[in-house]
């Protein structure tokens, strides 16, 4: 589920996907190693700031526009 939380912890839509699903697991194999990359550092910071009680500074925040650019999985 996309919520507004998210945007203040630098993650994307494709990021909170089950990686425990067969398809889910397919896309990310196939994310280049950049992509694959940035996506694990965005979930291990996420992890982080939630258990400290705290969110990004707000020029870190994910914008409208990455999450429309930047559906991976909806294109794989």
């Amino acid at each position: 589920m996309w919520d507004i939380r998210c945007y203040f912890s630098g993650l994307r839509k494709g990021d909170l996907l089950n990686e425990d699903d067969p398809d889910v697991m397919e896309a990310i194999k196939r994310l280049p190693s950049e992509e694959f990359n940035l996506r694990q550092f965005r979930v291990k910071r996420a992890l982080d700031l939630s258990m400290k009680h705290q969110i990004l500074p707000k020029d870190q925040w994910t914008t409208k526009e990455e999450v429309k650019l930047h559906n991976d999985f909806s294109a794989l």
